[in-house]
């Protein structure tokens, strides 16, 4: 059901094209979860919001648009299914770790994209957990997989100095929205980016980046690979 390999070769390429946004924007995102774990109340009204706001700009991306930094901040928008999802759903996580951990774990990968979706469809919070379940449930080992996929990914970002938070946040990010994309679909998503080297030929409806020939849809303002801007007709 998912491609785990494609899926990080896509997620690369993205965060390639528009690397010192996301080192940025993974880096505020830290350093504001951080500062509110000191507070623990805090903490709960914080985490939800920051990382809907870090799926507000990947999803950007795969529309063909560029991540800002204030993209972060318009996670505050969904506060409300947020933090629905985080406290709720962490509660339940927990007390499902406290039955021999294995009920925690299963409702852990159940609800693995329910930001994303609320985020993408502006859902609440129990829609989106719902819409989550149910489509993880239809692949579920597929989805085991590629959490330990992210898992391998995370651990080899972290051998680089503030790799887990510069690189491997960001690509954790971007790696969850492909596959969000292309289980439950992503209103405006441009196709996959593929490497331009091997991409397959595209209609004429399509038009190609001046400055590194990757085809994108004729309506973006931005190059998906490279972040270029598209020059108007």
């Amino acid at each position: 059901m998912i491609d785990h390999i494609e899926v990080v070769k896509e997620a690369w390429r993205h965060f390639a094209a528009q690397w010192q946004t996301w080192v940025v924007m993974s880096l505020v995102c830290f350093v504001c979860i951080f500062a509110a774990a000191f507070t623990c109340v805090a903490l709960p009204f914080v985490v939800g919001p920051l990382s809907a706001g870090m799926y507000v700009a990947a999803f950007k991306q795969l529309r063909g648009e560029r991540p800002e930094l204030a993209d972060l901040w318009a996670g505050f928008n969904f506060f409300g299914p947020t933090l629905a999802i985080t406290i709720l759903g962490g509660l339940a996580i927990f007390c499902g770790y406290l039955l021999l951990i294995i009920p925690g774990l299963v409702l852990a990968i159940w609800w693995l994209f329910s930001i994303p979706a609320a985020v993408a469809t502006g859902c609440g919070g129990f829609e989106a957990m719902s819409a989550s379940r149910a489509r993880v449930t239809q692949g579920f080992w597929s989805v085991v997989g590629f959490i330990l996929v992210l898992m391998v990914v995370q651990m080899i970002a972290g051998f680089i100095p503030f790799g887990g938070v510069a690189i491997g946040m960001p690509l954790q990010t971007l790696a969850i929205a492909i596959v969000y994309r292309n289980l439950f679909g992503l209103e405006g998503a441009l196709p996959p980016l593929r490497d331009p080297a091997t991409a397959a030929p595209v209609a004429p409806a399509h038009r190609f980046c001046m400055k590194c020939g990757t085809a994108n849809f004729a309506t973006s303002r931005f190059c998906a690979a490279c972040g270029q801007g598209m020059a108007a007709w």
